[in-house]
């Protein structure tokens, strides 16, 4: 899907790029067993990425995970992580994020 293709684009891997569908739901011991450096959150729904994040931030069964240890997540809205002309911009954000570039 197209949040795999940016941020491979920005030099990062995806922890979830071995699911066999582009949206997927996984469960959260899944997440913590990825351990991934960086979590990109998608500011869409209910729940705004500032409550996401802070509910990472704040579950103890997330403490040990490289990025909640390090407060490292990079948000996305939306229209950045579907196909469209702001994919640039949202690649640049990511490459930042990941590179401090």
């Amino acid at each position: 899907a197209m949040p795999t293709a940016m941020i491979e684009a920005a030099g990062g891997t995806n922890v979830m790029d071995t699911l066999e569908k582009s949206w997927a739901r996984v469960n959260w011991e899944a997440v913590v067993e990825a351990n991934p450096e960086m979590i990109v959150i998608v500011n869409y729904g209910e729940v705004t990425a500032e409550q996401k994040r802070e509910f990472m931030l704040n579950n103890p069964a997330f403490a040990d995970m490289d990025a909640v240890k390090n407060d490292r997540f990079v948000t996305l809205e939306y229209a950045e992580a579907t196909p469209g002309p702001r994919n640039i911009k949202a690649i640049k954000k990511l490459a930042a994020a990941f590179w401090g570039n």
